[in-house]
Formats: structure tokens, C-alpha cells, sequence
């Protein structure tokens, strides 16, 4: 028992050094200093110190820092302070009841209502605990829209201790766990300030989270962050109010960043499609449409409604020039329809010069907001005066002087829903696109995508007027029949980018009894900018997103669609 009593010189050393009073009683019980080193771990108040302090007590900083048993009200126990507090627990344990003050307290002495250690102790060492937090986690902005949008970008070092819970107390308003929406991404800011064995680890992470409306959630709030050793940080954030526009370029630009940890694709896409998606309709549905732009005539019964959105103005007239030298493009109608919201003055400009430089009737389409490729198509469906249409990729270009009227031969072959494609090739003749199949990328993870299987092959292997079927086309050269296309909906305006929209409207018609197949005598060519403008992040991360969706709409018909090719 006089062992225990000496031990309480490590209490008294640590009370007088963080300003605890000690009283005389106390001290007289003092028989001879010892040292922290070598004491267990949750017998130790002083446990989660900053590693300064820690270190002035000889207490090494890898220690586990708390006792998770006590409760996260108080889990701090201190073995010496509890038997100078209860003399009744030393006389316990000399009769052999108990082995020690933390058995005790585990039994008996919490439902007593005893005190595991000095509560003026405990509050100083929650005080210590805020001088840890910015060292372990910050973070940055709290980007919120007015309709309850937000997301959270910072970094945690969570390298010894991983994350048991963050949640997001707004000032107004019951708190929203966090959990399933946190993604890790790579900080080099965070990274250069680490020591060269720590460089191999996602520092940052950002969080996309909705539940925010009706909470003033441009006044900000509190994240709290919580360990698996019971640890925890609290940081106080304010609100950044932004626009839903640029809360979706943000996202995306979110998903792109750099990671040593990615995320499944099924997972990512599920957790932040949705609510890309309702980014994505909220800046729809603020987009005015302003009235259709008439250069030259206005025909009354065109024979095709060429269609084309055009996101790069540059490439608009060297297009126009080109279509000008094909036959019959006096009867026809070209709609053009504006991407870029901020250049709508210019591109109008330049839709009146391909009227006035190469004499081509055309209807030109702008809006005040970014309306989505999907979405574009579907405003020049709704003005286009053909029976017939053929949408087109800005970078497409005539393949010969008698497309379109080959194009209008077909067009009289075919049925209703029937969607037809056109044979796609690139400037040294090879094949880009001649129809696309399903394939099954990732086995383990399920998720179909469409593949150009014959992209790259020479031109000389598909001639003829023969149609080929197909499992979908691509809408850079679609033919399809007007009425029809509105009749089925048009191309859907839930996907963000234009990779998987044509894919999904050639499933739809196929199940409304449509032909899906590519005519070889269809000739254009595309010329393809990979090269020299490389994929934007934003980009990849919108088919990532538009894939999940994709696969979460059509998977089961796409698996049937397979099993009954190959019997």
C-alpha cells in the first residue's frame, strides 16, 4: 500500500504544474518522487497534451491516449488521485476486494457516482485538447448554395488514429452526419510541411452533403470530428455563398483532384450523382431561353434540321464553310445552339456570318445559364421545322458533297423510333466511330460502358447502303425522325455531359420497337482534339458520374440485351 501512496507524487508533480492547488494533507502523504515513464497509459491525466507537454512529463506521444470505457462525458482516469480521494478503495483493495482504483471505479464507483479524476484536471486537459486540433485537422471552406447544398474542403492527419464520425452542426438547425460523403484527395500544401516519411498519404478531403435548407446555411457551423481512440476536434466554419452553377464546377472539379486512396467509381457516383444531378436541374431551370435568332430565311418545310450545339465558337465557321459546298444545303435547315452563355453576342455574330459568307439558313439558340448538352439538343428539337434530324458534334465536317443526300435517301427508309447512325471517320481515313457496343469494364464492379470496337480500322472494310445493327449510336452524326425523338422524351437531361445521353436514347428506342444500326454510305469525318487539347478533369469526372447513372438506369436490360445476342 506504501506504493501506492508514493506513486501520488507523480499526481501532486502534475496538479502544481498545470496551477492546481495541492493541499497540505496531500503532500505530507508524499513519500519520494517518481517519474511518468513506464506508468500505464489510463492511469495518466495528462494523456492527450500536446506532444511538448507530454514530453516534459517523459510521456511518450505514441501512447494510447484514452480510456474509452469511462465515457466520452469524462474519460480520463487517474489511479492516484482516486485513492488520495476515496480511502475506502485503498482499504479495498488491501482486503483483496479489488485490484486497483480503475476496478473499482469499472464496479462500483461509477454508479456511485464517484469521480475518476480531478475535475479541474480534466477541464485543462480539454483545454490542451483545442491546442491539438488545428495540428491534427483543419478546414478551409464551407461552400453552401441558398437551396441547403454544401460542401466542405480541408485535410486531417488521421495517420494513428482514423476517423470515427464527422458531423456538421449548423448554427441553425439539428446536425448532419457526414460519414458516407467524405472523400480523401492529395494536399501538396499539407504534404511539403511533413518530414519525407510522411509525404505517402491523402492529407486533404472534401465532404458533398445536402440538408442544409431552412438553416441559414450561409451563417456556417461547427464540425466536429471524432476518433476511434475517443479523441475529438471541434472547428468552427463560416458559410461561402455560391451560386448552383458553380457549386457543380466545384464538385466536379472536387473529383478530380489527385488521390493515393480513390473511391470506387460505384460508390462515388452513388453518394454525389444525386445531388450533381439536382445541381445540375436547379441550373436548368434558372437557364431563359432567349427567342430563336433567324439569319437569312426561315424555311417553312426544310428536308433535314441539321443540329448542333457549339461549345468552341472558333470552329464554327470552317464548319459552316464546309457544309455550304454540299448538295442540297439550300433546303436545308441548320439550328445551331450556343454552350457558352458568355459568348452568346459573339457566337450570334458568327452565325450571321456564315449566312452572309456562305449563304446557309440558320436559327441561332442562346440562354442566360449553361443549359447541358442534353438539354441544348432538346430546345433545337423543340424549334426544328424538319420532319426529319441530324444531330451533329462541332467537330464533324461533311465527308463528301452528297452526305445529305444520302442522308435524305435513308431517312425515307425508316421507321418511326429507328435511330440511325452515321459512319464517323478521322482525318488519316481510319474509322473513329461505326457504331458502339456494350462492354463490361471492371468486372468487379459491374459497371456496362459503350466501346468504339472498331475504332481505328480502315475505311475500305464498310461500304455499301446495307444498314448494320448495332447496340447504340453516337449522337455526334444521329438521324432520327423529329416527332418521335419529342415523342420519347429527347435526350435525357439528368446526365451531366454528352458521353452517355446517346446511349440512353438508343436503349429507349429500342425498347419502343426502334432499329438501332449505322449506315456505312452515311460518310462524315470527325476531327478529334485529344491530342492537342488533353481531358479536362471536369470532364472525366462528369463520365464517372454519368457512367454509375447509366449503369444504375439500363444494367439489367443491357445484361438481357447480351444474353439474347449470344444465344
Amino acid at each position: 500500500m506504501n506504493t501506492n501512496v508514493a506513486d501520488s507524487a507523480t499526481d501532486v508533480r502534475l496538479q502544481t504544474k498545470c496551477g492546481i492547488g495541492v493541499s497540505g494533507h496531500e503532500k505530507s502523504r508524499l513519500r519520494q518522487p517518481l517519474s511518468l515513464k513506464g506508468l500505464p497509459c489510463n492511469t495518466l491525466p495528462c494523456n492527450i497534451l500536446t506532444p511538448e507537454l507530454r514530453s516534459s512529463y517523459g510521456v511518450s506521444c505514441s501512447e494510447s491516449p484514452r480510456n474509452p470505457s469511462l465515457g466520452k462525458e469524462m474519460s480520463y482516469f487517474d489511479e492516484q488521485w482516486y485513492l488520495l480521494k476515496y480511502p475506502d478503495v485503498v482499504a479495498a483493495i488491501e482486503r483483496g476486494e479489488v485490484g486497483s482504483g480503475l476496478a473499482h471505479f469499472e464496479r462500483n464507483g461509477r454508479a456511485e457516482g464517484r469521480l475518476p479524476c480531478n475535475p479541474e484536471l480534466a477541464h485543462r486537459i480539454a483545454e490542451a485538447d483545442k491546442v491539438v486540433s488545428p495540428r491534427i485537422c483543419h478546414f478551409d471552406r464551407l461552400y453552401v448554395t441558398s437551396t441547403g447544398t454544401g460542401l466542405i474542403v480541408g485535410w486531417i492527419d488521421n495517420r494513428g488514429d482514423s476517423i470515427q464520425s464527422l458531423t456538421f452542426a449548423p448554427y441553425v438547425g439539428n446536425p448532419i452526419p457526414l460519414d458516407r460523403q467524405v472523400f480523401r484527395c492529395y494536399r501538396n500544401d499539407v504534404v511539403e510541411k511533413k518530414p519525407k516519411d510522411e509525404r505517402n498519404f491523402d492529407y486533404g478531403l472534401w465532404i458533398l452533403f445536402e440538408g442544409l435548407a431552412g438553416c441559414l446555411p450561409h451563417l456556417g457551423g461547427r464540425i466536429k470530428t471524432e476518433f476511434a481512440s475517443g479523441c475529438s476536434c471541434e472547428v468552427e466554419v463560416p458559410g461561402n455563398l455560391v451560386p448552383a452553377e458553380e457549386m457543380r464546377g466545384r464538385v466536379l472539379d472536387a473529383v478530380g483532384w489527385p488521390t493515393r486512396s480513390p473511391s470506387s467509381p460505384v460508390h462515388l457516383g452513388e453518394s454525389i450523382g444525386p445531388i450533381l444531378r439536382r445541381l445540375n436541374a436547379e441550373v436548368i431551370a434558372h437557364a431563359k431561353v432567349a427567342p430563336p435568332v433567324v439569319h437569312g430565311k426561315r424555311l417553312e418545310a426544310p428536308s433535314l434540321s441539321l443540329v448542333i450545339v457549339h461549345q468552341r465558337i472558333e470552329l464554327m465557321l470552317r464548319q459552316a464553310a464546309l457544309f455550304a459546298e454540299v448538295s442540297g444545303i439550300g433546303d436545308i435547315e441548320l439550328i445551331c445552339v450556343c454552350h457558352r452563355p458568355e459568348m452568346a453576342s459573339a457566337f450570334h455574330a458568327m452565325s450571321d456570318s456564315a449566312h452572309v459568307l456562305y449563304g446557309l439558313n440558320v436559327v441561332s439558340v442562346s440562354a442566360s445559364n449553361h443549359l447541358g448538352l442534353a438539354k441544348a439538343n432538346n430546345e433545337a428539337a423543340q424549334i426544328a421545322g424538319g420532319k426529319m434530324m441530324l444531330f451533329l458534334n462541332e467537330s464533324v465536317i461533311p465527308g463528301d458533297r452528297d452526305c445529305l443526300e444520302r442522308a435524305l435517301h435513308v431517312a425515307s427508309q425508316i421507321g418511326e423510333k429507328d435511330v440511325i447512325g452515321a459512319q464517323l471517320l478521322t482525318e488519316d481515313n481510319s474509322v473513329q466511330h461505326i457504331g458502339r457496343s456494350f462492354e463490361l469494364a471492371g468486372r468487379t464492379q459491374g459497371l456496362w460502358c459503350h466501346d468504339e470496337a472498331l475504332k481505328g480500322m480502315p475505311v475500305g472494310q464498310f461500304r455499301g447502303d446495307a444498314l448494320r445493327d448495332v447496340d447504340a449510336v453516337t449522337a455526334g452524326a444521329m438521324l432520327v425522325q423529329r416527332d418521335s425523338f419529342l415523342e420519347l422524351g429527347g435526350f435525357d437531361e439528368h446526365y451531366l455531359a454528352d458521353e452517355y445521353r446517346d446511349s440512353d436514347y438508343c436503349l429507349r428506342a429500342r425498347g419502343a420497337g426502334g432499329r438501332i444500326a449505322v449506315s456505312p454510305s452515311l460518310l462524315f469525318y470527325y476531327l478529334e482534339s485529344g491530342a492537342a487539347f488533353p481531358r479536362p478533369p471536369r470532364e472525366w469526372a462528369t463520365s464517372l458520374v454519368d457512367r454509375v447513372f447509366f449503369n444504375k438506369t439500363w444494367r439489367s436490360t443491357i445484361e438481357n440485351l447480351r444474353a439474347n445476342s449470344s444465344n
